[in-house]
């Protein structure tokens, strides 16, 4: 009687497997609904989200609401790009961390001396008034650098939309603000754009030291993760 007992329980397991599957891809149907809805409710032209959960059968959404363009009726996609904006972060912060560890390898991984104690004035002696900040303190957001996202920039997008800016123009605006900082480094936290931005500048710099070539970040997805 035990193989028959064996093959009902079987047969129990995978209808409930079979049932939380079906119930888990009803939920991202669901949720594509609640997408549809969202999107039309806030006026947005095409929507992108993913959705993992490993803990619930390894279960993977892929939601896709609206158009590439609001003159089109081209749908999205899982092939269309998206702008990640302060995910960059992240993987700034890996980057960096990755050169200290190369830094400090026997091997000699890179030929420079590279940590995140250094200041800001190490790597880029044209911003003066900043340079007693240390790079852990632009990770950290604890550098006291006024955020260019609170400055009237949005005007300035608006008059020229084309316009495509470059890591010292953006920093530009900051350090030419009167003031130019919140506080003394690593005397509070306020998170800043501006930090991240002179990361991408110290990335620039030291990649530029070490290969002598321009930095491309289409390389961080390669060599970062």
């Amino acid at each position: 009687m035990k193989k028959p007992v064996k093959i009902v329980v079987f047969l129990i397991c995978s209808l409930f497997v079979n049932i939380s599957i079906s119930s888990e891809l009803s939920k991202c149907s669901n949720l594509n609904s609640t997408l549809e809805s969202f999107r039309d409710k806030n006026k947005i032209t095409g929507m992108s989200l993913y959705i993992h959960s490993p803990i619930i059968n390894n279960t993977e959404c892929y939601l896709f609401s609206g158009s590439v363009h609001k003159n089109t009726k081209k749908p999205i996609s899982d092939d269309n790009l998206w702008q990640i904006a302060s995910i960059t972060k992240s993987y700034f912060s890996v980057i960096l961390l990755q050169l200290e560890s190369k830094s400090k390898s026997e091997s000699g991984e890179i030929p420079i001396k590279f940590n995140v104690n250094q200041r800001v004035s190490h790597w880029l002696p044209q911003y003066t008034k900043w340079g007693n900040v240390t790079i852990k303190q632009l990770l950290n957001m604890t550098s006291g650098i006024y955020s260019y996202t609170e400055l009237p920039i949005s005007k300035m997008v608006i008059e020229n939309p084309q316009k495509i800016w470059k890591l010292n123009e953006v920093t530009s605006l900051a350090y030419n603000n009167i003031p130019n900082t919140y506080f003394p480094p690593g005397e509070g936290w306020h998170y800043t754009d501006t930090s991240y931005i002179i990361v991408g500048q110290i990335i620039e710099k030291v990649y530029q030291n070490i290969y002598g070539k321009k930095f491309h970040y289409a390389q961080l997805l390669d060599k970062a993760f």
